[in-house]
């Protein structure tokens, strides 16, 4: 289970991960969800399951191939959530997920056409959701709300990463 935030050009992931290996085999672990791409122009974060290493690079760069075909043509068309897309970013367990480049933030989910923009807005993804919403009204930063989140749900915790707008490089496009 999991919590991610979004505000103010700060992005956030706790790391609490539920394993269900049947129906008496549930164990809470750790998993990063919050991942730089190695080129430092983007981050993503979900609140559903990332997969390992080869299904992140998958996504990784499929996410990078939207942004910079984004950026190149500047245009709506760029940023539609094609069925082939879809089957690249989303699975039974990662429906939603949040792209972070230098300037701009989007929300990507497996029933919506397109990206959405949320550079300017809260946004808050898993069951933390309404704790976490909670907390950024009353001031606190993303980071703070992530360490108090999982006092009041015990679905979320193990620690946070967070990513802020300066962490990250300008994505050059050559057109």
């Amino acid at each position: 289970m999991s919590i991610v935030i979004y505000s103010d050009g700060v992005l956030g992931a706790d790391r609490r991960c539920v394993i269900a290996g049947g129906a008496w085999n549930v164990h809470q672990t750790s998993m990063q969800k919050l991942h730089i791409h190695e080129s430092k122009t983007f981050a993503v974060a979900s609140a559903g399951h990332l997969p390992g290493p080869r299904g992140l690079k998958v996504i990784m760069d499929t996410v990078q191939g939207m942004l910079l075909k984004f950026f190149l043509e500047d245009s709506q068309e760029s940023m539609e959530l094609t069925k082939e897309i879809k089957g690249r970013l989303f699975s039974e367990s990662r429906t939603s997920m949040i792209v972070m480049t230098k300037t701009d933030v989007w929300f990507f989910h497996a029933d919506q056409p397109t990206w959405i923009e949320i550079t300017h807005h809260p946004y808050y993804s898993g069951n933390g959701s309404p704790a976490a919403s909670v907390c950024i009204a009353a001031g606190l930063s993303v980071q703070q709300a992530l360490e108090e989140v999982p006092h009041v749900s015990t679905e979320c915790g193990d620690g946070c990463d967070v990513v802020k707008f300066s962490m990250l490089k300008a994505m050059k496009v050559e057109k």
